[in-house]
């Protein structure tokens, strides 16, 4: 299952690293610990958790999710693509991705 041309296109308008100004409005986590939750076969390495101690003495569980959604606006080619596939499928000996990894949040995540 290919990628439309169209969305071969707009990808390659996205840049291959996350931009400062998309970083405005979102809490950065680069500074935390954060280890892996996909498994060791896993295709994609987009999951993770990190565990911070409070002052309180209490610790905070986060959970970190990619969010490849920033990248796909509402009507694009892209968001078609992504629509039919609804989810990346994963085979004992392929993968059908939802994204590709040129996709910053992917590639980068």
């Amino acid at each position: 299952m290919g990628f439309s041309p169209n969305t071969l296109g707009e990808l390659e308008g996205i840049p291959d690293h996350v931009l400062p100004e998309e970083r405005a409005g979102r809490e950065d986590f680069r500074g935390e610990l954060a280890v892996t939750i996909d498994g060791e076969t896993a295709r994609d390495f987009d999951d993770a958790v990190s565990l911070t101690r409070l002052a309180s003495g209490h610790y905070r569980l986060a959970v970190h999710i990619a969010d490849v959604s920033h990248y796909v606006r509402e009507g694009t080619a892209l968001d078609q693509d992504a629509w039919t596939r609804g989810t990346s499928v994963y085979f004992p000996d392929r993968a059908i991705p939802c994204f590709r990894r040129t996709c910053p949040a992917v590639s980068a995540a």
